[in-house]
């Protein structure tokens, strides 16, 4: 009965990380449609606002005058990234408050999502 429940569990906490979700970041004048993927590697939050931190492509660029620095830590590596609030960021048709930085490993169209942002959906 227990591996029955785990195997249950695991499936569910699967299906729910693989869902696609419709992203819609609002930034100043410019509306850019994207596809969020949920990355549960991704804990990165700033410490002063305590909003967590998106990643999309370098190549979208927002004009956010709303500019922070957050501190990050991976297994080997640490540092800081730039990040900035966008006027509107859309989760699945919920407005959520978050920063987004830019980085070159991610594919154009889009987000990686932060591992908090599990608990709106």
């Amino acid at each position: 009965i227990i591996i029955t429940l785990y195997i249950i569990n695991a499936r569910r906490i699967k299906k729910e990380l693989t869902i696609v979700h419709d992203v819609i970041i609002v930034d100043s004048d410019n509306t850019i449609k994207l596809r969020g993927i949920m990355d549960t590697g991704n804990n990165v939050v700033c410490p002063i606002t305590r909003l967590p931190v998106v990643f999309v492509s370098d190549r979208l660029k927002l004009k956010s005058n709303k500019l922070f620095v957050v501190p990050y830590r991976t297994i080997d590596n640490e540092g800081i990234i730039n990040c900035q609030m966008p006027d509107e960021f859309i989760m699945d048709g919920i407005i959520v408050k978050c920063l987004v930085a830019t980085s070159s490993s991610i594919n154009t169209g889009e987000v990686l999502l932060n591992n908090e942002m599990r608990e709106i959906i």
